[in-house]
Formats: C-alpha cells, structure tokens, sequence
C-alpha cells in the first residue's frame, strides 16, 4: 500500500490535547524559502506563531563539500564507521 502526502496533523493535534502548554520547535531545517509553512501546515499548526532567525553560520567560511573519489565500502553494515573515519581525516 503506498499513500501520499503522509499527514501527522491529526495524530499530533491529539498530542496538543494530551499536554497542553506552549510547545517550541527549534531547528536549523524547519523553514523553506524563509517561510515557515511547510513545516507548520504538515503539523496542523494553523495558528502558530513563528520567528526565523539569522543562522550564526557563515556557510561561505565554514562549510565544506567533500567527494569521495574511491570509497570502497558500500554495505550498510561498515558504511557509518568507514565514513567516520573518513570525514575525521578531513581537515
């Protein structure tokens, strides 16, 4: 069986109900386009007040793209090790 878009609004909003309160969500990846509704809508969280911040992070300085040329390990089992001690030679 496949069923899309996949909604928790209903699950969640039974949620709210259970420990009503203030909730606040926090992330780096919550918004797109600087708009907060993708995120807010799939919850059902038509009346939430929402406030983007400047990230503190300077992609242009600090981020870095790394690709493998040659990386022998492709099996799930060994992959995150094998990956780990791959980025931790990065420098």
């Amino acid at each position: 069986m496949a069923l899309t878009p996949l909604t928790v609004a209903d699950r969640f909003r039974e949620l709210l109900d259970e420990k009503p309160g203030s909730w606040i969500f926090t992330s780096a990846t919550l918004s797109v386009n600087e708009q907060m509704g993708h995120f807010t809508d799939r919850l059902g969280l038509n009346k939430a007040k929402t406030l983007l911040l400047a990230s503190p992070f300077d992609y242009a300085k600090q981020a870095l793209l790394c690709v493998p040329r040659f990386f022998a390990v492709t099996e799930p089992a060994g992959w995150g090790t094998a990956i780990g001690a791959y980025a931790a030679a990065v420098d």
